[in-house]
């Protein structure tokens, strides 16, 4: 007689055998019959409710996986990314053209206003193709020269406000080129779109806004306490504030791919700024002479000068969808293999967790041997 020890290990590898024939164990363990067997699934349609209710929400929910990849998601396309072009300039203004009795609120001692700037005047320092800085309050200081020490002493200081930059019309101008396609498209051949009625959207020209509508739509006020740490109760329009203008493109919509692709405008502060430039306008020499050097060796006194404003950085982003067939057969083929999983699952359940696993077990494995006489019988 065989010890107990044996048989239970001759029992652990027939259960090995038997659930490798199933699907459950790797295919590597079925080979050890190698020439003697094969190894192949049975199908068998087991009346249990349990099993049913578990069958039918496994594939509800990938399918519900599944619609919200290729529908909603747009899994059936190849998604290319973008190289980007952009310019903000500012428009032709004259504020005492266009406001010439009106004092700001804001215009009050010991800072008065400058009423004559125009736009060269409010933009012409720290502006590049894709950001802008306007110019809202400013701080004049004139130093001399200490001859003991070379060191700098406070002359005099002058401050004043720039009035009319709120109605200082910004121009935004962009286009952009896909990374793989090879297609390129201009802002004036697209739609646009903004999540607030300041921007005008034109496409036979630049989108504009005014300033005071986009310090509005960034959840700022150019009067209101500014949040820098080191304010010192002063205002946005003192302190000055950096702002993000993001232009994201898309051509895909809830029914699949538009025609032509289009852009929509979000905007944005950074909580806790401050922006301000500073400038060295002008330096006197002993003899009186004016020059715009930095290290001249008889510089005297020197005329500092500190722009505090907005720092309007827009930047580009998006993905244009093209219909794939590689991406359709990806989504095909995962879609299968989740299907098969949700079913395998199911099984594994069957076979080790539920109550009539036992049950499900001798349902869903068998063993046969065909008979030399054609038919079949089951091995004992």
């Amino acid at each position: 007689m065989a010890p107990a020890g044996l048989f239970d290990a001759f029992s652990e590898l027939r259960i090995s055998l038997e659930l490798a024939k199933a699907g459950f164990l790797p295919s590597f363990v079925c080979h050890l019959e190698m020439g003697n067997s094969f190894c192949t699934y049975k199908y068998v349609q087991i009346y249990d409710r349990t099993l049913g209710l578990l069958y039918i929400g496994s594939y509800v929910l990938v399918s519900i996986y599944l619609l919200i990849d290729v529908v909603l998601l747009k899994g059936y396309l190849d998604m290319d990314g973008i190289t980007g072009t952009l310019r903000v300039k500012p428009k032709r203004y004259h504020y005492t053209q266009q406001q010439p009795d009106a004092s700001p609120p804001f215009c009050m001692p010991p800072a008065a206003c400058e009423h004559h700037w125009d736009e060269y005047d409010m933009t012409d320092v720290g502006s590049h193709d894709s950001s802008i800085f306007v110019t809202t309050f400013v701080k004049d200081t004139r130093e001399g020269r200490n001859e003991t020490d070379d060191d700098y002493t406070e002359l005099s200081e002058r401050m004043f406000f720039v009035a009319g930059v709120d109605d200082l019309v910004l121009k935004i101008e962009h286009s952009f080129h896909t990374d793989r396609h090879d297609e390129g498209y201009s802002q004036r051949a697209m739609k646009g779109r903004a999540p607030f009625h300041p921007f005008v959207l034109d496409e036979s020209g630049p989108d504009k806004v005014t300033v005071r509508d986009l310090v509005s739509a960034c959840g700022v006020s150019l009067d209101g306490a500014s949040d820098a740490h080191n304010a010192k109760n002063q205002t946005v329009r003192q302190r000055g504030v950096v702002l993000l203008v993001r232009i994201t493109y898309a051509n895909t919509g809830l029914f699949g791919v538009l025609a032509q692709p289009t852009y929509r405008y979000d905007c944005a502060h950074i909580a806790h700024s401050d922006y301000h430039v500073a400038q060295r306008l002008s330096s006197t020499n002993g003899n009186g002479n004016t020059t715009h050097t930095h290290s001249h060796p008889h510089t005297h006194t020197r005329h500092l000068r500190k722009r505090y404003g907005l720092r309007v950085v827009c930047s580009q982003s998006g993905r244009i969808g093209y219909v794939s067939s590689r991406a359709v057969v990806l989504r095909i083929v995962s879609g299968v293999g989740l299907f098969t999983l949700a079913a395998w699952m199911v099984e594994l359940l069957a076979f080790y967790v539920l109550p009539k696993r036992g049950e499900f077990t001798r349902c869903m494995v068998e063993e046969t041997r065909p008979s030399p006489t054609g038919g079949r019988e089951k091995a004992e």
